[in-house]
């Protein structure tokens, strides 16, 4: 059993490479089983295993005209902050690999699904009004934010956006972005006539 490998686009050197895709392949092992028994039972040694091919969500195809690095961004974070960092590592995730096409709108809430204990986030420290508490998944609005500066240096159409209450300490004042629940949102668009890569 093998499973597929999605396309993917990588820097070196400045210069954009496009890894291609990896179909894999499902082994049915009853199948291969019955069909094992079967065949040794006749004096047959060489038996072809049952299955089927798994094709990847993202081919090379997907990622054609993909060749300029448009534009980025860095923050930082201090990993012994545990749970924070294990937070912006689950959602720098779930990003990276986004792809979206010509006239798509992305959306960081729709990306990240709900931020529950069920889906993997832990407590870290959270702007509530103008407070710092505990909440599920304290740390990615430092993912919305880094995305976000990373558009405005891409120049792409910034859809909908919020700021904190308060200043936070890995962006300049007024370049943060956060999110919350399904009713604060991220979201840009794709103005240009080929796809957008996320690499986080």
């Amino acid at each position: 059993h093998t499973p597929p490998q999605n396309a993917v686009v990588r820097m070196s050197e400045n210069k954009v490479i496009i890894v291609p895709e990896k179909v894999g392949y499902s082994l049915d092992l009853e199948k291969t089983l019955e069909q094992t028994c079967r065949e040794l039972a006749r004096g047959n040694l060489n038996i072809a295993a049952s299955g089927q091919t798994l094709k990847p969500n993202i081919t090379s195809v997907d990622l054609k005209g993909i060749n300029t690095l448009l534009g980025e961004y860095t923050t930082v974070f201090d990993d012994n902050a545990v749970n924070r960092s294990h937070n912006i590592a689950l959602a720098g995730a779930m990003v990276n690999g986004s792809i979206l096409r010509h006239g798509e709108i992305f959306s960081l809430n729709k990306r990240l699904g709900p931020r529950l204990a069920e889906t993997g986030y832990l407590m870290a420290p959270v702007f509530i009004d103008d407070n710092i508490a505990l909440d599920i998944g304290g740390g990615i609005c430092q993912v919305a934010t880094t995305l976000y500066n990373a558009v405005i240096f891409a120049d792409l159409p910034v859809v909908e956006r919020y700021t904190h209450p308060q200043p936070v300490n890995y962006a300049p004042p007024d370049r943060d972005a956060t999110i919350a629940g399904d009713y604060l949102d991220f979201k840009f668009s794709n103005n240009m006539n080929t796809p957008l890569y996320i690499s986080s």
